[in-house]
């Protein structure tokens, strides 16, 4: 699954959507990718809201639709400057 995942990334995907019993397994792989592949990762609950793991900001958004207008207003690079 973590090729798969990494070549949805690769190949331009804006977004992933995953359904899991197990969110902190699926959250740990996914910030494991972020890192192995350089871009920033920012994760949707609609308990907490989106969040940047990396600056470990919270935007409050409870709305699926509303956080699709927030993902949009985010820059278009999301690559880490270290890479």
């Amino acid at each position: 699954m973590r090729q798969r995942i990494i070549q949805y990334i690769r190949a331009g995907y804006p977004g992933l959507y995953l359904v899991s019993p197990e969110e902190q397994r699926v959250e740990a792989e996914f910030k494991a990718i972020a890192k192995e592949i350089g871009f920033r990762l920012h994760v949707w609950s609609a308990t907490t809201g989106l969040l940047d793991v990396a600056s470990k900001s919270v935007r409050d958004c409870n709305d699926p639709l509303a956080v699709l207008l927030l993902v949009a207003e985010l820059p278009m690079d999301w690559r880490c400057a270290s890479r």
